[in-house]
């Protein structure tokens, strides 16, 4: 059943019989099974370490008024942050038309600031998850007036897992993402998206204002307010990149084959420092952020083979938002040839973040990173 590791989440009401057997498990823990009719109670989440299945805290009256907390065995897997939120953060569920859930953390702007017209919506990369724009971020745009907003992918973070060998497509993603915007956002985001979230992000602007019917003005997707494209796999995918690295570097292309075909960046700490940060990163940081990248994926965040028959993206519609292409300095995995194909595809030039690798939102110099794309948005008035 788990070990119960802290409450989570908000009250809410709910009909339950007001006959019950409570029934001690183990730990202090209790669970409830009912007899008969209605009573009005309140519904609080309770983490669990471990188990597919979760306890909710049910708070009754007892006798002569007394409350009385029990937990309640449900058949759902629990929800929860892979990473500690900060200050301010939450999470929440997007749930989509086919009932898949999606993980959202939001993060509010600073009371202290003056709050900007349009939201960021962060969309992270492989072997990562939502958790990965909390650290540093999230916390830096919201003091500057953003509401802020991280979401995990179908098989990834906190979101709910596919009946599928993998969790999804470029298109699959790019509709989630679509739909995530058009119930959640009454202003058009600016789309901050990282690695192989950046190639969701190309299909995405690709697709943008085709295809449109009657209740879907914009098409597929909609059309974003702007787009950063950070470390983004280009429009061609990463099959070219392993050809040029291959020759250049045996050593490197070796790395990177194990690091994500044996998914070493989870088991090897030298490969997953190689891959994602700095040589220099503190080593506790290091441990952290290896541990999470471990926990991230539950399915590949797409089919390799199946990614190569959509590529290279098609190229966007005209008029496409103002677009950022950032590319690290010291990124292991896409190379400075692979940041000017995709810059080139958008109409703009890359711009190069100095002594900086590829996780550009948690590495050393990630608040250089955080200063382009701000100057870049008080730029373009977004």
């Amino acid at each position: 059943m788990g070990s119960l590791v802290g409450i989570s989440g908000s009250c809410v009401s709910c009909r339950v019989p007001s006959e019950v057997c409570y029934l001690p498990i183990r730990n202090g823990i209790w669970a409830f099974r009912d007899r008969s009719s209605s009573r009005k109670f309140q519904l609080v989440d309770l983490k669990l370490g471990s188990g597919s299945k979760f306890l909710r805290q049910q708070r009754i009256e007892g006798p002569n008024g007394r409350r009385i907390f029990a937990a309640i065995q449900t058949t759902d897997a629990l929800k929860e942050p892979l990473a500690e939120l900060k200050s301010g953060q939450f999470q929440e569920f997007h749930e989509l038309p086919s009932g898949m859930k999606l993980e959202v953390i939001v993060q509010t702007a600073g009371r202290d600031s003056r709050k900007k017209t349009f939201p960021l919506l962060f969309v992270h990369g492989s072997s990562h998850a939502a958790w990965c724009w909390t650290y540093h971020w999230m916390p830096f745009f919201s003091a500057r007036g953003y509401d802020c907003y991280a979401v995990s992918l179908l098989g990834q973070g906190a979101s709910d897992v596919p009946q599928a060998a993998v969790a999804g497509s470029l298109d699959s993603h790019a509709k989630d993402i679509a739909h995530l915007i058009r119930s959640k956002f009454t202003a058009p985001p600016v789309i901050i998206a990282h690695s192989f979230g950046g190639l969701v992000m190309q299909w995405f602007l690709s697709n943008t204002g085709r295809n449109s019917t009657s209740e879907e003005s914009d098409g597929i997707c909609p059309r974003p307010a702007g787009v950063v494209l950070a470390c983004s796999s280009p429009p061609s995918g990463n099959g070219p990149m392993v050809t040029r690295f291959m020759k250049r570097d045996l050593i490197a292309s070796i790395k990177i084959t194990l690091g994500f075909a044996a998914k070493m960046v989870g088991s090897s700490r030298s490969i997953c420092r190689d891959c994602f940060f700095s040589a220099d990163i503190p080593e506790s940081e290091l441990k952290e952020y290896q541990e999470l990248v471990k926990r991230s994926s539950r399915l590949p965040i797409l089919d390799v083979r199946a990614l190569n028959k959509s590529l290279p993206v098609p190229p966007p519609p005209e008029g496409i938002p103002p677009v950022l292409v950032l590319h690290a300095e010291n990124d292991y995995l896409v190379d400075a040839e692979g940041s000017q194909e995709t810059a080139e595809w958008c109409g703009t030039r890359p711009v190069v973040v100095l002594n900086c690798a590829h996780d550009i939102m948690l590495d050393n110099e990630w608040h250089q990173a955080a200063h382009v794309v701000k100057s870049w948005l008080d730029e373009h008035a977004l």
